[in-house]
């Protein structure tokens, strides 16, 4: 291997998943029972996949850890906001105009309003992915057995056999086009759970253009993070 990783075993896993992290590299999260044998042979297999990455990461301008000041700048719906801190209003997040206006209440260090930021951000989730899961699902002709909120490191989405959809937060980050993709992607998991040429037929059926909306997530996903 060409490459460095961190390995982290845990006994609630049940198999190999790699994350690329712009600060931390590549981290190889394990089964406690793996032996090293089969870590190298994932590794083997994924090395293609882990060296487009980080070379990706490498040609991207280093993404600076958000301290949460005043001035900082968010993305929302592919939009850059001035954070701006108000303890007049009560504790919250709210959007206005050009700014994401932050009252911390009486604890006002960067953990706590990290945590405020990274509510809102899921709230805000939850409601957009409602609305954009409502419409689609129309066009599809689809019904999801449930959908939840989460972070996640590698995925934007995830579909499970029992019909249940999984995004992650970080996406409405990202412009409501890439949000629309990821949620029709999902949402056509629920007629061919695989990467079939029907699948991506019925994705295009939607989104005619989602090659290059796939491209943009996979080229600046990165960028979209706290």
């Amino acid at each position: 291997m060409v490459f460095n990783y961190q390995l982290k075993r845990s006994r609630r896993r049940r198999s190999v998943g790699i994350t690329i992290d712009p600060r931390r590299g590549v981290i190889v999260a394990v089964p406690f029972w793996a032996s090293q044998g089969e870590i190298n042979q994932v590794l083997k297999d994924k090395q293609a996949w882990i060296e487009e990455k980080l070379a990706l990461l490498a040609s991207q301008p280093a993404q600076k850890e958000k301290t949460f000041q005043e001035g900082e700048r968010l993305m929302f719906l592919g939009r850059e906001y001035q954070l701006r801190h108000d303890r007049e209003l009560a504790k919250g997040v709210y959007l206005q105009a050009e700014q994401v206006v932050v009252s911390p209440g009486t604890r006002n260090d960067p953990r706590s309003i990290r945590k405020l930021i990274r509510a809102w951000y899921c709230a805000s989730a939850g409601k957009i992915l409602a609305e954009r899961i409502a419409f689609y699902s129309s066009s599809l002709a689809v019904n999801p057995r449930r959908v939840a909120v989460k972070e996640h490191r590698r995925q934007w989405g995830s579909c499970s056999r029992k019909g249940n959809l999984n995004f992650n937060w970080k996406l409405v980050m990202a412009p409501i086009e890439i949000v629309d993709y990821v949620v029709v992607h999902e949402l056509s998991h629920l007629h061919h759970l695989n990467h079939s040429k029907l699948f991506w037929e019925k994705v295009a059926s939607i989104i005619p253009d989602y090659k290059e909306r796939r491209k943009w997530l996979k080229n600046h996903g990165l960028k979209l993070d706290l």
